[in-house]
């Protein structure tokens, strides 16, 4: 294990919400001793950015980082430069999203 992942339920009202931001700071501290990094979901605004920076969380994902976009588009590939091996509906599933991930 290399990164533990804080859920979204944690941390979307940890900006203002003490008893979620409690939680996450001893997930954080936890994941030190355990030498991993962390990752909080659902980070929808920069407040919440700004209580994970703090908290010492090093990876974000949610709208407040980016949205969600077709897996392709976040790589920069037209359509037609698809994943080879990889079927047109799967790339047009409406699940098939990239996850948002970003360096705090």
């Amino acid at each position: 294990m290399d990164r533990i992942k804080v859920d979204g339920s944690y941390v979307q009202h940890s900006a203002d919400n003490q008893l979620d931001r409690a939680f996450v700071d001893s997930v954080e501290r936890i994941a030190k001793v355990l030498r991993v990094q962390t990752i909080a979901a659902f980070v929808d605004d920069d407040a919440t950015r700004e209580a994970m920076r703090s908290a010492g969380v090093r990876f974000v994902q949610g709208y407040g980082v980016h949205e969600p976009e077709p897996f392709d588009a976040a790589l920069g590939r037209p359509r037609e430069q698809a994943l080879p091996g990889a079927a047109d509906a799967a790339i047009d599933a409406p699940d098939a999203v990239l996850g948002n991930r970003s360096a705090v």
